[in-house]
């Protein structure tokens, strides 16, 4: 259980709430305080929280307390918000609420992609220059090597992003170049990227934002795009991805599905960052086998995840009419794009199935009252069929079992990492704990200096 202490909420201060006694009676009082890290704090707001205060360093945790999370998904909800806020020309946010303005372009659309920063052969060369309004990306493979395949046959697609500070602290050290990263290796120093702060932290104010990146997944748009928060696309096939041998610009439609955020913060643990994932709500089912994330078991899945007993609900990336398709595999190909849609048709299982995606792990009961909240008060717009699936952060002493001390002990995006599910190292925090520059070195949990030239 967690040790009782009293928690900083937006000026408020509460009572940590033993929540096992009444949790949804206290994260209701919380929330309705938490809706913005700026005042009047119980309205949405575009105010990107810099630092989760709430946490304190010295909190014991003698057993997992899933319920630890509220602060936790709370900020996690207060950066989904702020970053997806309508943005004005130069990137700010715009003046309107988030249900306004819905073809304006969203905050985190000007930040810049890694191929920017790198200086890599980017999609615009493929499709001419973008702009913030239209979304232009390359990506189609998962970290795993493989893609997935939505129920109307077409290849999701993804975009990476990092906000300014992140940007500013690779190309002022140098790190945006092999010859850089080896320099900065000889002087001795060692990655580090800027943490979010306030000034004062006890009334939240001053300070500056910490190095955020991002990863999104987007659905090709076929019909009804109403559920969606959807942008103009160009997806860049290069030549060695092209059916034909030539390089191609598919313009489309694009529904986002999928967003991992990552944040660097200064309190308690946050120097390994804090993770947050979304998802759509109708991305797939739940498994009827399914586990607690903070379920501690040898073999994970040794039957894989089930899909028993699936209602008739449409989801994006499972069909109940494939009885015979296993879950959350796909069989190995050389990928290619075609010149019509759908773009993976020649993949499909039994000719007419796409990827059945299972959600392995359950959402903490915590986590879904707070997405109820906050969905309740996104009502009217679109953002209300997005839910938080779970905040990760090192909150556990390391160990055999927590060899990161990540708390969840698991947590992966199905529509990011479907094929993560049943590994002992889908854990965002276990996973770009591996992250190292060019010369071998830690890289602070980023994986985009890997991509220097």
């Amino acid at each position: 259980m967690v040790r009782t202490e009293n928690l900083q909420v937006k000026k408020y201060t509460i009572p940590f709430c033993i929540l096992f006694v009444a949790f949804n009676a206290c994260a209701d009082d919380i929330v309705a305080r938490s809706f913005c890290d700026a005042p009047p704090y119980d309205e949405l707001c575009a105010a990107l929280p810099k630092d989760n205060t709430d946490f304190d360093a010295s909190f014991i945790y003698h057993s997992l307390e899933k319920n630890a999370q509220n602060p936790f998904d709370i900020f996690s909800w207060q950066s989904f918000i702020a970053l997806n806020w309508p943005a004005n020309k130069d990137g700010t946010p715009h003046h309107g609420s988030i249900g306004s303005q819905p073809n304006l372009p969203r905050v985190w659309q000007f930040y810049k992609q890694p191929a920017q920063v790198f200086g890599l052969t980017q999609a615009k060369d493929i499709c001419g220059p973008g702009k913030p309004t239209v979304l232009v990306t390359s990506e189609f493979l998962q970290s795993s090597g493989k893609p997935i395949i939505d129920r109307d046959l077409n290849f999701i697609v993804f975009d990476t992003r990092m906000n300014y500070q992140s940007e500013r602290y690779i190309v002022d050290n140098g790190l945006h170049t092999a010859a850089g990263q080896k320099l900065f290796e000889q002087s001795g120093k060692r990655v580090d990227f800027q943490r979010g702060y306030y000034q004062d932290k006890k009334a939240r104010t001053g300070g500056e934002v910490g190095a955020v990146e991002l990863k999104t997944a987007w659905k090709i748009i076929v019909g009804d795009a109403s559920s969606y928060y959807s942008v103009k696309g160009r997806i860049a096939v290069p030549a060695e991805d092209s059916e034909t041998g030539k390089a191609m610009c598919l313009e489309t439609r694009l529904g986002l599905v999928g967003m991992h955020i990552m944040q660097r913060t200064s309190s308690g643990n946050g120097g390994d960052w804090i993770w947050s994932t979304f998802e759509h709500v109708n991305a797939a089912p739940v498994a009827s086998n399914s586990l607690d994330p903070n379920n501690i078991v040898g073999e994970l899945f040794a039957g894989g995840c089930q899909a028993r007993g699936v209602g008739k609900q449409r989801y994006i990336l499972f069909n109940q009419n494939c009885k015979t398709c296993p879950t959350n595999t796909i069989t190995q190909a050389d990928w290619k794009w075609p010149e019509q849609m759908p773009s993976a048709r020649r993949y499909a299982a039994e000719g007419k199935f796409g990827t059945q995606v299972v959600r392995c792990w359950e959402i903490f009961e915590s986590t879904v009252h707070v997405n109820n909240l906050w969905q309740a008060k996104l009502q009217n717009t679109v953002w209300r069929n997005y839910q938080l699936i779970s905040t990760q952060w090192r909150g556990a002493a390391k160990s055999a079992v927590f060899p990161n001390g990540e708390v969840p002990r698991y947590l992966t995006n199905i529509t990011l990492e479907t094929y993560d599910q049943y590994s002992h190292d889908g854990t965002c925090i276990g996973c770009h704990a591996k992250a190292v520059t060019l010369t071998g070195s830690n890289a602070n949990f980023s994986f985009f200096l890997s991509k220097a030239q």
